[in-house]
């Protein structure tokens, strides 16, 4: 929110001096202390994420599972109509701020960060703020194509510095101070509440022609700065929040062991959190895995909440609405676009989007199941749907075991085949939801504890 000084007139300075002696007097001659207990910073903001832009006129006129194979379960062709309802719904909100955790568009293209700004524009004309970090997908992305055509074609993408003066502001003019070694940055949207918004993307070493690096990494000298900045901010006894792109907490166990989500949690994260947690940040907002999930981070004395918010444009379409009041109450609401101004053929956007995510997941874990773990293709197209059903139960969070689910961990678990059980062994993980719950939940930001 921005502030706006104004100078008085010594008449008016003359008043104002007068009422304060006035209410001097009255409180020496009252018995009834004066109520501060609400005098706590009272706020709130929105939280959207992976939004993944692909700007209207660079998608295909063509069945998208002809050009997006490869995205499976990102709805590309609806992107900006979902970001259409989204923007409208979170200025229609009473939010005083809106955070943005990377993957701003598909892959980088200049064009889709364009389009993104103007959207972002018309959140901030209507008196929110909006603070971003790049993703993985959003800084020099050789992938960046254009479909229109009904082919994928080349389209510029955007360096560091392009990226800087299309995304300025929202969240750059506004830094209080900026990391010289990355996009990093730190502001006060409220007062006494600093955001430290940490750029983990790995852009330097994406190779022309190649997909962009997928795992995040903050830098040696990032993580110095941001120490710093976290021990100024405590200091002078202001809450400290994260935004990054990457996970900063492993969301279900072992997540980051397994090579199909270890690039979805930070490069020494257990340290990394350790680090954070115990120098005093509150609560990480993050993205990138596409769930709606909340985990608690604990260590011997200190301890972090990750919020890690779903894709705009993977179903289910969540968004979030935060509310912290009286300094230390911090309560998250989960929301969801459920309609958006596009032709669906007469389906609903949530039954659309469902379906739409279901082939789209089928055929990617068949290719993956094929090609990187080697399962027979029969196998591989039999358990794939529980597969996908399992992965969209994880992007929802809350998670519950249905008997099918079950059903096909057990036959998995005892195939005496070490690959399938692997397997099993992923989707038990996914499916078993650490605490605290993950789509609405109050948590109090002096004692870490959940509030039933």
């Amino acid at each position: 929110m921005k502030k706006t000084v104004r100078m008085y007139g010594l008449k008016l300075v003359m008043v104002l001096v007068g009422i304060v002696l006035m209410f001097g007097a009255c409180a020496e001659e009252s018995s009834t202390p004066i109520d501060n207990s609400n005098d706590g910073m009272n706020f709130k903001f929105a939280v959207m994420s992976d939004v993944h832009l692909l700007a209207q006129s660079l998608t295909t006129p063509l069945d998208p599972s002809e050009v997006y194979f490869e995205y499976g379960r990102k709805l590309l062709q609806q992107s900006e109509s979902i970001l259409e309802a989204m923007t409208n719904k979170i200025i229609a909100s009473d939010a005083d701020f809106v955070l943005v955790p990377g993957d701003l568009t598909k892959d980088g293209e200049k064009i889709s960060l364009e389009a993104l700004a103007g959207y972002l524009q018309r959140i901030e004309a209507s008196g929110k703020e909006v603070y971003v970090v790049p993703g993985n997908h959003d800084i020099s992305n050789s992938w960046a194509e254009n479909y229109s055509s009904g082919n994928s074609v080349s389209t510029p993408n955007v360096s560091t510095a392009e990226f800087e003066s299309i995304m300025g502001a929202y969240g750059y003019a506004q830094a209080i101070n900026r990391d010289p070694n990355s996009m990093s940055y730190v502001a006060e949207p409220v007062e006494g509440l600093v955001i430290l918004a940490i750029d983990a993307g790995r852009y330097e070493e994406n190779v022309p022609g190649e997909e962009s690096v997928i795992g995040g990494k903050i830098k040696e000298s990032t993580l110095t700065w941001a120490n710093d900045q976290i021990g100024m901010a405590v200091d002078e006894g202001k809450t400290v929040f994260a935004l990054m792109h990457f996970g900063l907490v492993e969301h279900f166990t072992s997540q980051s062991t397994f090579e199909i989500s270890s690039d979805y949690v930070v490069e020494n994260w257990q340290q990394i959190a350790d680090n954070f947690a115990a120098r005093g940040v509150k609560v990480a907002f993050t993205g990138h895995f596409h769930a709606n999930d909340i985990v608690k981070h604990n260590n011997a004395t200190d301890w972090l909440f990750d919020v890690e918010t779903g894709s705009a444009i993977s179903a289910p379409s969540a968004w979030r609405m935060c509310e912290v009041s009286n300094s230390d109450i911090l309560e998250i609401k989960t929301n969801h676009i459920t309609n958006i101004d596009f032709d669906l053929g007469g389906e609903n956007f949530v039954e659309y989007s469902t379906r739409v995510y279901h082939e789209g997941m089928y055929n990617l874990i068949v290719y993956t199941l094929v090609q990187l773990f080697g399962v027979d293709a029969t196998v591989a197209g039999q358990i794939a749907p529980s597969i996908s059903e399992a992965w969209l139960t994880h992007y929802k969070g809350d998670e519950t075991t249905t008997p099918q689910l079950q059903g096909l961990i057990d036959l998995l678990m005892g195939s005496g085949d070490q690959t399938q059980q692997y397997l099993g062994t992923i989707l038990i993980s996914m499916l078993t939801d650490l605490p605290p719950q993950d789509n609405n939940i109050k948590i109090n930001l002096t004692s870490g504890d959940v509030i039933p």
